[in-house]
């Protein structure tokens, strides 16, 4: 077969792409890295990078302008994954420097961890079986994706031996940024972290509680509430959302009332072997990128993305508008194989994750779902044979349980939408219902991480980091903001 693409889109439980900052970085690279200290802060440019001393830590800095106000505290940001690089999305923090008005600094933890990514031989790609003409796009199976991974995990054994990682983890993340801010002398922050990064955040913010002037937890991920683990029963109840949403749109294509229905059961009626290889379209042009041969996995993998993001879910119900069709419109949606993602640090991402979560309470919870959802099991079979395949090439015993982390009683402003079904509000708001001082705030039609996606969500959080006392009665968003816009071909005039 061809080879066509490096990478597949990344979602949490994805193989993520590698990156190199000696080839991408905009930053001039230097023998010896600018030291993380207060002139650091003081000095440099619109975009620096630093080196926290003693540490495996690269510290990105982004202001407004070189000529920042630099009275107003700063944001540190805390990424999620784990394992999320932030070479790659530097344009996305340049833009939230400006938005706020304030310096951002975003820990480079995974960046300064490549040697526990698949970076040669091609060990981190996950092909799918795309490939340019439909004669040569095969299916990607199970026998496929493990032989990736087992390239990918034997390449990160020698760091691991080696015990570079040996300590790795979320609190020992929260040490070295208690420290950070220390060597800064930032007298206090600002904490605004996204998914896994809200982990991070109450972990420093427990023991650096002086310091800690807000935090700001989007779509924070909890696993220490049951629900959080039940990630067939979330992607249902996300689908039954956009449903209703559907059904009391005018432009809805179908006015689907049963979305979660007629979706799961379209899917389980494709047949990626007697099927005709699908066309990969890039949705704003609508032009054929490449072909491939989905399975149903790949089909249910694409559409639980497609809820992340509210443009991809406007799709969905175009797609099982027309169930002649179906897997021909799926195409739409599975262009996002064709791109990276945002980018993660596989190794780190997944030793993390096998150290502090424990496994066997998602592999229950998943079973439970198959028997709920049984149209989702391909899925849901596939997420459990993948993580505990990553657990044991790593030669990781996860724990037995998840204790609840310490709530630090700073003013705190939970953020999350309505369509997520990674971290789903139901099971956010269990999380931080016995704090006084946790405000939620829940955005209809908004996927994960919300405030990447409506401008609007930002200046809640702007609000609330120069208020954090006063009470948010109000949102920024309209109704207008958080309106879906329907996928349809053709208008009608």
């Amino acid at each position: 077969m061809k080879k066509f693409i490096t990478t597949a889109a990344a979602i949490t439980f994805f193989l993520g792409a590698f990156y190199s900052p000696a080839n991408a970085s905009l930053i001039k690279e230097s023998s010896e890295p600018t030291i993380c200290d207060g002139s650091f802060l003081a000095e440099s440019a619109e975009e620096a990078l630093c080196r926290f001393a003693g540490s495996f830590l690269d510290v990105y800095l982004f202001k407004p302008d070189t000529a920042t106000d630099t009275i107003k505290a700063p944001v540190l940001y805390l990424m999620g994954g784990p394992g999320s690089l932030v070479a790659p999305q530097r344009k996305r923090f340049t833009a939230l420097a400006k938005s706020t008005g304030r310096v951002i600094l975003v820990p480079a933890v995974a960046d300064g961890l490549q040697q526990l990514d698949c970076h040669s031989d091609n060990a981190a790609e996950a092909v799918w079986g795309i490939a340019p003409d439909p004669d040569d796009a095969v299916i990607y199976g199970r026998e496929q994706h493990a032989e990736k991974m087992a390239r990918c995990f034997g390449q990160i054994q020698e760091t691991l031996s080696s015990g570079v990682a040996d300590t790795l983890g979320t609190d020992s993340i929260a040490i070295q940024l208690q420290r950070l801010r220390q060597d800064m002398g930032i007298g206090a922050w600002h904490l605004f972290a996204e998914s896994y990064g809200a982990r991070v955040a109450l972990a420093l913010a427990a023991r650096d509680t002086a310091a800690t002037l807000t935090q700001t937890l989007d779509s924070p991920e909890t696993p220490w509430v049951e629900g959080f683990w039940h990630t067939g029963e979330n992607f249902h109840a996300a689908l039954k959302t956009l449903s209703g949403y559907c059904r009391d749109h005018f432009y809805c294509p179908g006015k689907r009332t049963r979305l979660e229905r007629d979706l799961l059961k379209g899917i389980a009626n494709q047949n990626a072997v007697t099927g005709e290889p699908v066309a990969l379209k890039d949705i704003r042009t609508g032009q054929i990128d490449a072909y491939a041969r989905p399975t149903r996995e790949q089909l249910l993998i694409s559409s639980f993305h497609a809820l992340r993001s509210p443009a991809r879910a406007a799709i969905l119900p175009y797609i099982v508008a027309s169930p002649d069709h179906m897997r021909e419109r799926f195409g739409l949606l599975l262009d996002r194989l064709l791109y990276p993602g945002d980018g993660l640090n596989t190794g780190m991402h997944h030793l993390i994750r096998c150290r502090e979560l424990p496994m066997q309470q998602m592999y229950r919870a998943l079973e439970d779902d198959k028997l709920r959802h049984p149209d989702m099991a391909p899925f849901l079979s596939y997420l459990a044979w993948r993580q505990d395949y990553a657990c044991r090439s790593l030669g990781v015993t996860p724990p037995a349980r998840f204790d609840t982390p310490s709530l630090p009683d700073v003013p705190t402003l939970v953020l999350s939408g309505e369509l997520d079904p990674v971290t789903p509000p139901d099971v956010v708001q269990a999380a931080f219902a016995t704090k006084s001082k946790y405000a939620m705030r829940r955005y209809r039609s908004l996927g994960h991480v919300t405030h990447a996606q409506k401008a609007c969500v930002l200046k809640d959080v702007i609000s609330f980091w120069d208020a954090p006392k006063a009470r948010m009665a109000r949102t920024a968003c309209g109704s207008d903001d958080l309106s879906l816009r329907f996928y349809s071909p053709v208008v009608v005039r």
